[in-house]
């Protein structure tokens, strides 16, 4: 499981870049809610963006999800077999940052660079990913954002 949640991890940090991993972590955006949300929903890009721009951009945006959910779909097929609280355990920010040092340095670097915000944000991406693996997060369409799933007893 490792390898695919650092496969995903990689995968995203490589389609947005130093400065989209600026913007997240300033903006609390985390890899599997921008992903699900760009699944769903094209962007209102800004008038002043030519044709060619929008085109890149969706591109992109296009690249990302095709890059990285396969891969993300295979960590949590290897998730459910393992028991929730072994990945809740081990999945948080200190095991994320010791893989980054490893295989993507530029998920320290930035992290560091936004001092307690950026590790506030690596906590949160850890928690995030952690709980989208088990199933305790889902995507919520009418809120368009992930929630804690909770179902209702009848």
């Amino acid at each position: 499981m490792a390898a695919s949640v650092e496969g995903f991890v990689k995968g995203a940090l490589e389609c947005v870049g130093p400065k989209g991993l600026d913007l997240m972590i300033e903006n609390d955006w985390f890899l599997i809610e921008s992903l699900i949300y760009s699944l769903h929903y094209k962007p209102d890009y800004p008038e002043e963006l030519s044709e060619q721009e929008v085109a890149h951009l969706e591109g992109l945006r296009a690249g990302m999800v095709r890059a990285v959910m396969p891969v993300l779909g295979m960590a949590k097929t290897i998730a459910s077999r393992l028991p929730a609280s072994f990945i809740e355990e081990r999945l948080d920010a200190g095991w994320l940052k010791r893989r980054a040092n490893e295989r993507f340095p530029i998920l320290t670097e930035r992290v560091e660079a936004h001092k307690e915000k950026g590790e506030r944000w690596l906590q949160k991406q850890a928690s995030e990913i952690a709980g989208f693996l088990i199933g305790k997060l889902v995507w919520n369409e009418e809120k368009r954002k992930l929630v804690e799933f909770n179902p209702k007893k009848k």
